[in-house]
């Protein structure tokens, strides 16, 4: 890449910037909620926990979604796919394709004017579903749940649910990923 193609992609990486950070609304307010959890610490939840220390976030790779509105920093290396679900909520992959690591946030509305969300509520819907070592997480005046669940058709995952301004929000991985989820967690934002 010759110095011209350097300056260009600065300069398009610092616009990108100033129109995100100070394009927003003014009475929007950030809300960095940081979604922090207890990692497990079994063989098979470390097991790719070194790889995982080395993958980079970007703060100038943002990725900004609209309605509900929120953000996070990318991984180098990783792309991100929205698909939408035929129920109306939609799913956003993030993947790195060479390594197999990545998770899935999935986004829906919610009938309900809570900022609760409880291991007894989501029984209510989803009696069934495997909810290990539950973990309440704080998401500004409200509260969700960190826990590991089970699936028949991948096996263990880390799931964080949670529900803010009548949005349901489900981020699931594998086990063995649970540390790149905290860690782009860490940069999640939603804005009001």
């Amino acid at each position: 890449m010759n110095k011209k193609h350097i300056i260009i992609s600065i300069i398009i990486a610092t616009l990108v910037f100033v129109v995100f950070y100070f394009g927003k609304d003014k009475n929007q307010t950030d809300e960095n909620i940081g979604l922090n959890f207890e990692l497990e610490q079994t063989e098979e939840a470390t097991a790719r926990i070194d790889e995982i220390k080395e993958v980079v976030i970007v703060p100038e790779d943002v990725y900004l979604h609209q309605n509900p509105n929120f953000s996070f920093q990318k991984p180098k290396g990783f792309t991100i796919g929205e698909i939408e679900e035929a129920d109306g909520g939609k799913s956003i992959i993030v993947q790195n394709t060479n390594t197999g690591l990545g998770f899935q946030i999935f986004v829906s509305t919610f009938d309900e004017d809570i900022n609760i969300l409880t291991e007894s509520r989501i029984r209510q819907d989803l009696p069934s579903l495997v909810i290990d070592k539950p973990q309440k997480i704080q998401i500004n005046s409200g509260e969700g749940l960190a826990f590991v669940s089970q699936n028949p058709a991948f096996g263990r995952s880390r799931e964080i649910w949670f529900v803010h301004n009548r949005f349901l929000y489900q981020m699931s991985t594998y086990i063995e990923s649970e540390a790149l989820l905290q860690k782009v967690l860490n940069t999640f934002q939603i804005y009001s």
